[in-house]
């Protein structure tokens, strides 16, 4: 459960970010999908599922150290880090390149992981005060 409940942190993050950086207006039509939709919410979706896999990763690489105390292990982090940053990025790539060209794909690399930073020690820090 603390893997989905970290996923919803990390795509609420990202979905924030997302909003602050492009606007909730932005819209976009995913790949295989016939829809527009908010760019947020596109994100939102990859937020969680990149966070799911990392968490995944952390338990099978690590499954002594639950979720809520990944912020605390260094390994976890970074392999977090670099995992939703290159899907962050990857996600607005595959959307459409011109928003990751025009945005800055460093910049992008640098929200991704970000975002897991945020996800992971906000998460830490809710399950320890017990808010969770």
């Amino acid at each position: 459960m603390e893997t989905v409940e970290k996923a919803g942190i990390n795509g609420i993050v990202t979905a924030a970010a997302s909003v602050a950086l492009f606007g909730a207006g932005a819209t976009v039509v995913p790949p295989m999908m016939n829809m527009t939709m908010p760019l947020y919410a596109y994100l939102f979706l990859g937020g969680a599922v990149s966070s799911l896999i990392t968490d995944g990763l952390h338990l099978f690489m690590k499954d002594e150290i639950p979720v809520s105390k990944k912020a605390n292990d260094r390994t976890s982090v970074i392999a977090g880090l670099a995992i939703n940053a290159v899907v962050f990025a990857g996600l607005l790539e595959v959307v459409d390149d011109s928003i990751a060209r025009d945005f800055g794909r460093m910049a992008a690399l640098g929200v991704g992981a970000g975002s897991e930073w945020i996800a992971a020690s906000g998460y830490t820090y809710l399950k320890e005060k017990m808010y969770i």
